[in-house]
């Protein structure tokens, strides 16, 4: 996790994997890279991309933890979801 100096830079960034398609059944765990600025957190498909595939204010959101593992092998067990108010669901581990 990254911690930027700069006062243009991001907050916080680092890699996250997301759950694709929300939290569908049979969807598949993509790595993005993830930077926080202010409350809004973006994610990107690389580090470099200078546009952001979603975004989500953070403090419109809730935060539930999600018990299971993400995968079959025991990775990704620190999962969690931020559940905004409109009902869209944005799950990480």
């Amino acid at each position: 996790m990254n911690r930027a100096q700069g006062a243009y830079g991001p907050d916080l960034s680092s890699w996250l994997y997301k759950l694709g398609g929300g939290k569908s059944e049979g969807s598949l765990w993509n790595r993005r890279f993830f930077s926080l600025h202010g409350s809004v957190l973006q994610y990107f498909k690389s580090e470099g991309a200078l546009q952001p595939n979603g975004a989500v204010l953070v403090d419109q959101c809730t935060v539930t933890a999600r018990d299971e593992s993400a995968a079959a092998d025991g990775s990704l067990r620190w999962g969690f979801a931020l559940v905004h108010p409109c009902g869209d669901t944005l799950v990480l581990a």
